[in-house]
């Protein structure tokens, strides 16, 4: 049934957006723009197209994270739009808190809390789940 889970952002400058995520580790594993060939992988696995917008996939920890500034179902103005709350917000589990703040304030680019949640029991007696991570807030 369900293979997966990803996440697409709209987002109003493609290139601040692509160079942040690779800032903070993500791989592309897929890219598709106006000069973009079609290309396929070393075990045939297309890896680029054309297309007449920019878009980028990363994959992370098994889940995929797609940035681009076009969309053939979705209206030009969405990607101008600014996001202004928390209602939804991408969470990426971290083992330090420091290096993500250090990568947020160099660009500049990214409304970012940063936060240590402790959330209820494992089923591990006496001992509680951690979460240590940041959630993005505002639209790239």
């Amino acid at each position: 049934m369900i293979k997966g889970i990803g996440t697409h952002i709209k987002v109003a400058d493609f290139e601040a957006s692509r160079k942040f995520y690779e800032a903070l580790g993500f791989e592309k594993s897929f890219e598709m723009g106006p000069k973009i060939p079609f290309k396929k992988d070393a075990t045939g696995n297309l890896i680029s197209v054309p297309e007449d917008y920019q878009a980028i996939d990363f994959v992370y920890g098994g889940c995929k994270l797609e940035i681009a500034d076009g969309h053939r179902a979705v209206k030009p103005e969405v990607f101008k739009e600014k996001v202004t709350s928390s209602k939804i917000s991408l969470m990426i589990p971290v083992d330090s808190l420091e290096d993500i703040i250090d990568r947020c304030k160099q660009w500049n680019r990214v409304g970012c809390w940063t936060k240590t949640l402790l959330l209820g029991d494992t089923g591990i007696s006496g001992q509680r789940s951690r979460w240590r991570g940041f959630s993005f807030y505002s639209a790239l």
